[in-house]
């Protein structure tokens, strides 16, 4: 059977070396090291592009294994993959392999200006890009009331999105995520 070309097909693609609290209760397993994480993002976005593009794959990764593999619904134009990224060296990956870059607000602006930024443009640099076409996305949360007071408290919904990745990094456990957002300050909380 010859594979067919889709119109259904997303637009982009989100991803990145994960968070604990999102991968260890749903599946059960050990939370691998940063290095390994990031290694098993590169290779996945390898794979994922190859199988977008090409009939019949065949991979040989450190993680990721292929023989003869087909998608029979593959996309006309594949989804654009946007590097999620908190820090130098996936932001710098984000720029070289990705379509686009992703990222949460409420962290220090140094952060974004100093460190982010930066390496995406490294990363476009070394790949040989220009930055045309590449989108750069943040996540912003937003309250609003008549009451600037509620306003305020209501953003402690998104609390553990002001979290810092080192506060956060191995928290695999939802209540534990909530105790720490909820011990923030108000202002904290808000800053995301």
């Amino acid at each position: 059977m010859i594979p067919r070309r889709t119109t259904h097909a997303p637009r982009s693609l989100g991803a990145g070396t994960g968070e604990s609290l999102n991968e260890v209760p749903s599946i059960g397993m050990e939370w691998p090291a940063f290095n390994e994480r990031f290694a098993r993002f590169r290779e996945a976005i390898q794979l994922m592009r190859q199988l977008w593009t090409e009939d019949r794959v065949s991979f040989r990764g450190e993680f990721y294994r292929t023989e003869n593999t087909t998608l029979y619904d593959r996309p006309v134009t594949p989804a654009s993959i946007f590097g999620a990224a908190a820090g130098a060296m996936v932001a710098k990956c984000a720029g070289r392999a990705g379509d686009g870059f992703i990222c949460t607000a409420g962290k220090a602006e140094s952060l974004y200006t100093e460190t982010l930024l930066p390496n995406i443009a490294a990363g476009l640099e070394a790949a040989g890009k220009d930055g045309t076409g590449y989108e750069r996305m943040i996540e912003m949360k937003a309250s609003f009331d008549a009451d600037a007071g509620r306003a305020l408290e209501d953003t402690r919904h998104w609390a553990a999105l002001a979290l810092s990745q080192e506060e956060k990094l191995s928290v695999e456990d939802p209540l534990e995520m909530e105790r720490l957002a909820a011990s923030l300050p108000l202002e904290r909380a808000a800053s995301c």
